[in-house]
């Protein structure tokens, strides 16, 4: 059924795109495995995803995930492999405006455990992390390579673990199920992975924004006027972000409706209005007056762009369409 919706959805898409006024905006590639890792998380997706929301939660840059740019098109031929040729993957990111396509590999990733104990007595208890990616950062529109390094994130802990009646610290029980962890779930970056994964990330940026201040200034300036375009505001100590119905699936109560990026977060709640609806008077029917009459709720359940955003349907007094208006009201910072 998404795939459905998603069908109708192209048309719209591009012509929001190409209408627009051009935000700086970063497209993410999978990354290459080349390290030793063979756990359960799937780096090549998995680290990309974590740069990008990085990037997009601590500095509001506009970023696309490898799955997220790649929700916009249908019926793209082996997308994964599209990302390592350039010149087949740079008129799909020309239709969306980006302007910066960032790719890399991981080429070392490591934690480590060292205990200096007897196993049923206190000792002390060393972990570490490394992790180490290459990374190339690409202007589009500038057709220049604005960076291309090594980057890492390191990160050492010792503690002094006791083992009461033999059984394992906090930290060795933690230690051994961390690929049990969602990569980059809140639990998972206060493990000695997360942390490291941190470092890595406040390294690029460090690194990226020493070596070309100009396109960090505009990626950040970028971020912030689409924000200040996208968000009507109210007078008083609120704001409303309003926006539109695209389509919807009465079998899988989903919609899609055309706001996302900095604007929404994941399981937000956002009301939805039947415009231009009539005010009766109960008594005679004659029409008083006409109002935006509020019809139901909707859950943001993925945000797939800027201007896109994937919805469940948790409360309706009458069918939710195309057309109708989303709502959301939250305090101004």
């Amino acid at each position: 059924m998404l795939k459905h919706l998603e069908k109708y959805l192209q048309l719209f898409i591009f012509i929001s795109f190409s209408s627009a006024p051009v935000f700086s905006q970063v497209v993410f590639s999978d990354f290459r495995n080349n390290s030793d890792y063979k756990g359960k998380w799937n780096l090549e997706k998995s680290v990309p995803v974590y740069l990008a929301d990085y990037l997009r939660d601590k500095y509001g840059i506009i970023t696309y995930t490898p799955s997220t740019f790649w929700s916009l098109f249908e019926d793209v031929e082996e997308p994964d492999k599209m990302f390592e040729d350039f010149e087949r993957l740079s008129p799909y990111i020309k239709q969306i405006n980006a302007t910066h396509y960032v790719s890399g590999s991981i080429e070392f990733f490591d934690v480590s455990r060292y205990n200096f104990s007897e196993p049923t007595v206190a000792g002390y208890e060393h972990y570490s992390s490394i992790i180490r990616i290459s990374l190339k950062i690409y202007n589009v529109e500038k057709s220049i390579t604005e960076f291309s390094d090594l980057i890492e994130g390191k990160i050492d802990k010792g503690s002094l673990g006791i083992n009461l009646f033999g059984r394992p610290s906090e930290d060795k029980l933690t230690f051994y199920s961390l690929d049990n962890l969602e990569f980059g779930s809140e639990q998972f970056n206060g493990t000695i992975v997360g942390l490291a994964m941190k470092d890595l990330c406040e390294s690029l940026v460090r690194e990226y924004r020493y070596r070309n201040q100009a396109s960090f200034r505009e990626l950040r300036a970028a971020a912030a006027k689409q924000k200040n375009e996208d968000t009507q505001l109210l007078k008083g100590p609120s704001k409303i972000l309003r926006g539109d119905v695209l389509i919807t699936d009465e079998l899988t109560g989903e919609v899609f409706i055309n706001l996302g990026g900095n604007e929404l977060k994941q399981n937000d709640i956002l009301f939805v209005y039947q415009p231009d609806s009539p005010l009766t008077d109960p008594s005679t029917g004659e029409i008083l007056g006409r109002a935006e009459i509020k019809v139901g709720e909707i859950k943001v359940t993925d945000i797939r762009g800027p201007k896109l955003s994937l919805c469940k349907i948790i409360r309706s007094d009458s069918e939710i369409k195309k057309g109708m208006i989303v709502k959301k009201i939250a305090e101004n910072e």
